[in-house]
């Protein structure tokens, strides 16, 4: 060893982050925006001051301008670059959405509409409605509640006709697979899936066996296609093969039509998307050339990965329509024997509603003239003590039809009428009755609707 070895070792090793980054950014050109953090050794700010000079523009960034919903990773990608830029360090992904970010919203009273994933269940005791406990369901609650803040007596009406439907027949034509969580609040405000009629589910990581078996059975039984949504990152790309390859766990027994929608690097490169380092993935070169990997994304993906919440929303949405209207995902119009059948459905109920309603009139008429027990309080305690577990107005309900302690439906109209409502800023939450083991019947959705004036009028299915 000798000094021309030394001064190469010094030379090497001092330019070896110089040369990372050349290769970087020789793959992929929004790799150049971190050059100056990569490449910086002094530190400028804290974490917390620079988030606190950026966090503001990330978050209009991340909710095109506050009109959307946007996730709390969303808002942490659109303000990372400039942080890690301005401190010379790394900014830890969880830091910034479970501390950095609700502390500013918290000191500044701040009421964006930033949405954090879950953390347990709710289930109220007698309408078995249930929710997760995350930032748009809560809210959606709890505007339910103030706006019913005494019981609501509804009458016995004769309603419109529905179409009920189950599963992708006269449905959706197509099933949505989403890698990431924490997307359903931006696809309920925009009514992507309705708009498009295409199912959708998600997962964290690897998609379960149940999700594949659930694509399977959906896709190849009904002629759907499957459309997956993922991270362009080693991991992302496996994800995607599996949910429709063989693995050791599940094989698969019966074709169907796969799209993958991306992200793929063409994606990356267009979109002129935010990269990050890939954290050594364990994901062999040979595995991402079984899922289809071109060898220039195999080259990428060795030091770099980006995520599906490096799009702001509305880019994320106009990226995701872009991707449904180039591959054909449209409306189901079914064949003409279930229109003209629901054609004559919704007539005949026109006039059976019309007839109900002078016939309603008879009957209220006679309202004064109905006789209350005089000791009807003692009644309701009396059944509630035989029958602890039902709230006092099925108590009274039962004093004149005791077969109602028998009958769940009056619960789970219950359910729907607290469902939160469909407004553009919310969304659809997904507070549902926790048993969907007990259909509304359809004497139900009549007085639903009158209570739940939200409701569209050309709904046809209750509002869970």
């Amino acid at each position: 060893m000798g000094d021309a070895d030394d001064i190469r070792k010094l030379i090497t090793s001092g330019t070896k982050k110089w040369t990372k980054q050349e290769k970087a950014e020789e793959r992929n050109r929004g790799a150049r925006r971190m050059r100056p953090f990569r490449m910086r050794l002094q530190k400028e700010l804290s974490l917390k001051d620079a988030a606190a000079t950026v966090m503001e523009k990330a978050y209009m960034k991340a909710s095109a301008n506050g009109t959307l919903p946007a996730n709390a990773r969303q808002v942490m990608y659109a303000a990372r670059g400039e942080i890690q830029v301005m401190t010379g360090k790394p900014l830890d992904d969880q830091y910034f959405t479970q501390t950095l970010l609700p502390n500013y919203i918290k000191e500044n009273r701040l009421s964006w509409d930033i949405v954090f994933d879950d953390r347990g269940h709710f289930i109220e005791p007698h309408t078995n409605l249930s929710f997760g406990l995350g930032t748009i369901n809560v809210r959606n609650y709890l505007a339910s509640i103030s706006r019913q803040s005494t019981p609501q007596f509804i009458d016995a009406k004769i309603v419109d006709a529905v179409v009920a439907t189950l599963g992708p027949p006269d449905s959706f034509g197509a099933l949505l697979f989403i890698e990431k969580e924490g997307f359903d609040s931006l696809l309920k405000t925009t009514k992507l899936a309705q708009r498009y009629d295409i199912a959708t589910m998600s997962s964290k990581g690897m998609s379960v066996t149940a999700a594949r078996q659930l694509a399977e059975g959906i896709c190849a039984r009904y002629g759907v296609t499957l459309l997956i949504l993922h991270d362009f990152d080693r991991a992302g790309m496996i994800i995607k093969h599996t949910l429709h390859t063989d693995t050791r766990r599940y094989t698969f027994t019966r074709p169907f039509d796969v799209i993958d929608l991306g992200l793929r690097l063409d994606d990356v490169e267009e979109m002129d998307l935010q990269s990050e380092d890939s954290g050594g993935s364990k994901v062999s070169d040979e595995r991402l050339v079984e899922a289809g990997c071109a060898p220039e994304e195999i080259a990428f993906l060795a030091d770099e990965r980006v995520e599906l919440n490096a799009m702001p929303s509305d880019q994320f949405i106009e990226f995701l329509e872009s991707k449904l209207e180039e591959n054909d995902i449209k409306k189901i119009v079914p064949d003409i024997d279930d229109l003209n059948k629901a054609y004559a459905m919704f007539a005949e109920g026109k006039e059976l509603k019309a007839a109900f309603a002078d016939a309603e009139k008879a009957v209220v008429a006679k309202r004064a003239k109905i006789e209350i027990p005089k000791d009807l309080r003692k009644q309701v305690e009396d059944v509630l003590e035989d029958n602890p577990e039902i709230p006092w107005h099925r108590a009274v309900h039962s004093i004149i039809d005791p077969t109602i302690l028998n009958n769940k439906s009056e619960e789970t109209a219950i359910a729907a009428i607290v469902t939160p409502n469909k407004s553009k800023q919310d969304g659809v939450s997904d507070l549902k009755p926790a048993s969907a083991a007990d259909p509304v019947p359809n004497e139900y959705l009549d007085a639903v609707r009158s209570v739940r004036g939200d409701i569209d009028p050309e709904d046809d299915a209750p509002p869970f």
